[in-house]
């Protein structure tokens, strides 16, 4: 599933029914590409990306990032803090930052 470097989704919440929906996943880019994928609209981005450890192992860790931009709804800032325990919980990660 996941690439040689790393590997992207990007997971919104439907506003009606409180589903978590993947919006698009991204291989191999760059922060800007990601930057131009995400809407005006908050988003959690899961992030898996290469580990090359000192002893020549690889590891493939993931972290989640909540995403919300300046000026969004309240409403949909409380609909996604609310949500983000879940993606937590459903992804198994263990690094969550909040921008």
């Amino acid at each position: 599933m996941f690439s040689n470097e790393n590997y992207f989704l990007i997971v919104k919440v439907d506003r009606d029914t409180q589903q978590i929906i993947l919006d698009s996943s991204l291989e191999e880019c760059s922060i800007e590409e990601i930057r131009k994928e995400l809407s005006q609209q908050p988003r959690f981005v899961l992030i898996s990306y290469v580990l090359r450890h000192a002893d020549g192992r690889l590891s493939y860790p993931m972290c989640l990032v909540f995403y919300s931009p300046e000026g969004c709804s309240p409403e949909l800032q409380m609909m996604y803090a609310g949500s983000k325990e879940n993606v937590v919980q459903e992804c198994e990660v263990t690094n969550v930052s909040n921008y």
